[in-house]
C-alpha cells in the first residue's frame, strides 16, 4: 500500500493498496492523515501476525463476536471453546444425527415390552424434539443443554408433562452416550422441573356431608364410594394413596386401612383405624365398585371373542 498526491481533489492524498485480499482506496486532506492511517494498517499487520491475512472481514467480526459472547456467558476465551469442543469430538465413536439415534433408540425400547402407554410417551417426546428448529438433521453431539432447554421452554405444558421430557431425555442421550454418538450428554446438569405443590384445601362438614350423599344415592356415583370414604375418613392422599389402594388391603372386620410403603409419604408401611360409619359406608360402596369391575371384565372379553 502507497500514499500519493492527486491534483484537483478537495480531498487529495490518496491511500492506495491491497488488504487482506481486497483493494482498499481512501481519500485525505492531508499527507498527514494518510500516513497514520497507512502506519496504524501496517502495525495493525505487524501484532495480528500471518494468521490475520488469511481471515476474510467477516470472519474477524464473526470472531470478536464469538470472542465476546464467551466472555459475557461464560467468562471463557476462544481457546477454552475450541479445546472444549477438540475434547468433546474426541469421544465421539459414531456420528450420528438426532433423528438417526431416535430411530435407534425407540427400536430397542419396543424390545423391551414396556407399558404401551410409556413407550408411546417415550416416541412422542423424542418426535418432538427432533422436530423442534431442525434439531433432527443435527448431529447427536452437538446438542447443547442450551437446545434441550429452548425446546422444554417452548412447550405448553405444566411441569409435571416437563419433568416427563426432561427424564426420556435423559435416558435417550445416555444411550446416545453408550453408543458413541455422544461425547458429552446435555442433560447432566439439568434439573428436572418440578411441579409447584397445591395448599391443602380441607372440606367442610357440609361440603362433606354432600359429597358422600351424592356418591352413594347417584348410581354413576356409586363405585367411587370407597375412594371417597378413605380420603375423607383416613385421611389418605387422593392420588398416592387412596388411588393406589387395593380391595385386600382394607380389613372391614377389623376396621383398618392399610397403606403400602410405596405409597405411603413416610415410604413405610402403616396402618390406618377406620371409624364405624367409615366401615358402614365402605360395605356399601364396595359391591358397587365390584360390579363395576366385573361388568369392564365382560366387555374385554366380549371384545377379545
Amino acid at each position: 500500500m502507497k500514499v500519493t498526491q492527486l491534483e484537483g481533489r478537495a480531498s487529495p492524498w490518496q491511500l492506495d493498496g491491497y488488504w487482506n485480499g481486497k483493494r482498499i482506496r481512501k481519500y485525505f486532506k492531508t499527507k498527514a492523515e494518510a500516513e497514520r492511517e497507512l502506519r496504524m494498517l501496517k502495525r495493525e499487520r505487524t501484532e495480528a501476525g500471518p494468521v490475520a491475512d488469511r481471515l476474510t472481514p467477516a470472519e474477524r467480526l464473526e470472531f470478536a463476536e464469538m470472542r465476546d459472547l464467551l466472555k459475557t456467558e461464560a467468562n471463557a476465551t476462544i481457546r477454552d471453546a475450541v479445546t472444549f469442543f477438540l475434547e468433546h469430538k474426541r469421544k465421539v465413536r459414531n456420528e450420528s444425527t438426532i433423528s438417526e439415534l431416535v430411530e435407534r433408540f425407540v427400536a430397542l425400547q419396543e424390545e423391551k415390552d414396556l407399558d404401551p402407554k410409556y413407550q408411546r410417551q417415550i416416541e412422542t417426546t423424542l418426535a418432538r424434539f427432533a422436530a423442534f428448529d431442525g434439531i433432527g438433521m443435527r448431529p447427536a453431539s452437538m446438542i447443547s443443554e442450551g437446545d434441550v432447554k429452548r425446546w422444554i421452554d417452548a412447550q405448553p405444558v405444566g411441569a409435571a408433562t416437563k419433568g416427563a421430557y426432561v427424564r426420556v431425555l435423559r435416558q435417550f442421550f445416555a444411550f446416545g452416550l453408550k453408543k458413541g454418538a455422544v461425547g458429552i450428554s446435555p442433560m447432566d446438569d439439568m434439573e428436572t422441573p418440578k411441579a409447584a405443590e397445591r395448599e391443602i384445601e380441607v372440606l367442610t362438614v357440609e361440603q362433606a356431608e354432600r359429597l358422600i350423599r351424592t356418591a352413594t344415592q347417584m348410581e354413576a356415583y356409586q363405585p367411587l364410594v370407597p375412594f371417597v370414604v378413605v380420603c375423607l375418613f383416613a385421611g389418605l392422599r387422593p392420588v398416592k394413596e387412596a388411588g393406589k389402594m387395593r380391595l385386600q388391603d382394607l380389613n372391614l372386620d377389623e376396621g383398618t386401612a392399610v397403606v403400602n410403603a410405596g405409597s405411603a409419604k413416610t415410604r413405610e408401611r402403616r396402618v390406618v383405624d377406620l371409624s364405624e360409619n367409615a366401615v358402614e359406608l365402605l360395605r356399601l360402596g364396595i359391591p358397587h365398585l365390584v360390579a363395576l369391575w366385573e361388568d369392564a371384565s365382560h366387555e374385554v372379553r366380549r371384545e377379545e371373542m
